[in-house]
């Protein structure tokens, strides 16, 4: 909420036996479930996602961006994001771990991202297999969360279509300027309060560790943005739709090219 980006609002449940689960009874009984809403539906009435009356997932806004240029996405909003992911150390965040609250402005509709299925941050694992298995040629993915990041492409893999496909028309400067106020709007009282929310006893083993490695890579953050950019534009995507597109493409000096799309 402080970092002001739309969430979902996950729970740690333990399920009980019971008779209403069937024969499903033994398998998922007696087991600490991550348990979420999912943003669809009417959700006028939620805080959370803006108040917006329709939710849809990627697949379907891909759909609706190819079909008009009339579908447009508010790509800072998915910056500011995708850099908290970075934060907190989310590494799992393909295409079906989001939803997008959708809003009427003029003649257009306007998509801001809405995160949710976060069961991978502040990811932990040790061993000797799972250091072999979280090397860049095999799950770059599987790091600790530490206080800086030691292989920053494999943290943001698995979102490499997503980044692709969603942050490729935001200037450097803005993306810089949106991980600035994400360092100042996530400060120490946020963190610690954020943290007063969690079980005392988990609190009181893992708290103050997690704490400071959010500090630490909070100070980063511009860090981490420069190069999440410059690395996800060494290939850049420009998208059409099936309305009537025009390019114009210019060739500029020192292997430069401007490209412009109008409809």
């Amino acid at each position: 909420e402080a970092a002001g980006i739309y969430h979902a609002n996950p729970k740690a449940v333990y399920l009980p036996h019971q008779k209403a689960l069937g024969h499903y009874d033994k398998t998922f009984a007696e087991r600490l479930y991550l348990f979420e809403e999912r943003p669809g539906g009417n959700t006028s009435e939620f805080k959370d996602y803006d108040y917006t009356e329709k939710t849809v997932n990627t697949l379907d806004l891909l759909e609706k961006l190819t079909k008009s240029h009339k579908h447009v996405i508010d790509q800072k909003a998915v910056w500011r994001a995708r850099l908290f992911d970075v934060l907190i150390g989310d590494w799992d965040r393909h295409d079906d771990q989001w939803r997008w609250a959708s809003f009427e402005d003029g003649d257009k509709t306007i998509y801001r991202p809405v995160p949710r299925d976060r069961d991978q941050v502040f990811f932990k694992n040790d061993g000797l297999l799972d250091y072999i298995s979280s090397r860049p040629f095999i799950a770059p993915g599987l790091r600790k969360f530490e206080k800086d990041i030691d292989f920053y492409p494999g943290l943001i893999f698995n979102a490499s279509h997503f980044d692709r496909s969603f942050l490729h028309a935001t200037a450097l400067e803005e993306v810089l300027e949106i991980a600035r106020s994400l360092q100042a709007e996530i400060t120490d009282d946020v963190i610690d309060k954020a943290f007063e929310r969690w079980p005392e006893k988990i609190r009181t083993l893992d708290g103050q560790e997690i704490k400071e490695k959010l500090k630490s890579r909070r100070a980063k953050l511009v860090e981490y943005a420069r190069f999440h950019h410059n690395y996800i534009n060494r290939e850049v995507t420009v998208p059409g739709t099936n309305d009537d597109d025009k390019f114009e493409i210019e060739l500029l000096p020192n292997d430069k090219m401007h490209v412009r799309v109008y409809h």
